[in-house]
């Protein structure tokens, strides 16, 4: 009776760790259901990190080139507006020097060459006093000096035209190399501000994901105790069934043991009724042949 007691307090334990465990299973699967949820929103958000990362990047590598390029025009630029510079240096040294030279030449190259020419034939065809023609003589040498220095003057001005001509394409240059330093600034600029844009919405985005994934980690640590729980149940459930088992094979064996003690009783009083010539019921004279022939097989 105590071992049937035993038994039927095991089996009620045993059910109510089955049933504490389906409540377990329960609180677990909401667990995983909300973790399952935080992690998809947690990687949608880890998705979007990575493509605005790739996409700043690409917009600072674009605004870097952007600002290399300009680097290199404003170089170009310097090199040529220093190239105008010296230019300018250079006219304003042969403006000075025609200057000087045009006072010392006295007239343009073509009315000099006119008088000399003028000197040679009355020098080469005229009949005039010596004295006279000394002074011609003089004086066509004097020309002769003036030629020269007024050739001299004409090659000043040829290379003053000549170097405004040089200024002047150089000079547009600039303006066309300003027009693309401007224009590769700006597309700069606009690249970097977009970039910045970029990089800020980046922050936020992480700061997302940094808060689901310590959602997801403060649910995990959630699920921990739950899940020991569950672990510690079944170890339970394990050796109640095992203590179960052992109860039903003891209590099988007491009945086996009952059942034969109470056979043997009701043979030896079957067995003395019929020696004492008592008279005896088929079941009893049964039960004699039975164990009689149980007794020939041992």
């Amino acid at each position: 009776m105590a071992k049937e007691s035993k038994a039927d307090q095991l089996v009620e334990n045993f059910e109510e760790d089955v049933s504490k465990l389906k409540g377990l299973f329960s609180k677990e699967e909401k667990f995983w259901s909300e973790i399952k949820r935080l992690k998809a929103e947690r990687n949608k958000l880890n998705i979007q990190v990575k493509e605005l990362s790739s996409k700043g990047k690409r917009l600072r590598s674009e605004r870097d080139k952007l600002n290399e390029k300009v680097a290199l025009l404003k170089k170009k630029r310097s090199e040529v507006i220093q190239k105008i510079k010296q230019l300018r240096d250079a006219v304003r040294s042969s403006a000075s020097e025609k200057k000087t030279l045009s006072k010392d030449a006295g007239g343009v190259s073509d009315k000099i060459a006119f008088r000399l020419n003028k000197n040679l034939g009355r020098l080469l065809c005229e009949e005039m006093p010596l004295e006279k023609e000394r002074k011609l003589f003089e004086d066509t040498l004097a020309l002769f000096q003036k030629l020269d220095i007024a050739v001299k003057v004409d090659e000043l001005q040829s290379s003053i035209l000549s170097k405004y001509s040089e200024i002047a394409v150089l000079e547009h240059q600039v303006n066309t190399l300003s027009d693309e330093i401007r224009s590769n600034a700006g597309e700069a600029e606009e690249k970097h501000m977009e970039s910045l844009k970029v990089y800020s919405e980046l922050d936020s985005v992480r700061k997302k994901s940094d808060e689901f994934h310590k959602s997801l980690v403060s649910k995990y640590e959630e699920l921990k105790p739950i899940r020991d729980k569950i672990s510690s149940l079944k170890d339970d459930l394990k050796s109640t069934e095992d203590e179960i088992n052992v109860v039903h094979s003891m209590a099988a064996k007491s009945r086996e043991i009952s059942i034969s003690k109470k056979r043997a009783e009701r043979i030896l009083e079957a067995k003395q009724k019929f020696k004492d010539g008592k008279r005896i019921s088929f079941d009893d004279f049964k039960v004699i042949i039975e164990s009689d022939g149980m007794s020939s097989e041992n």
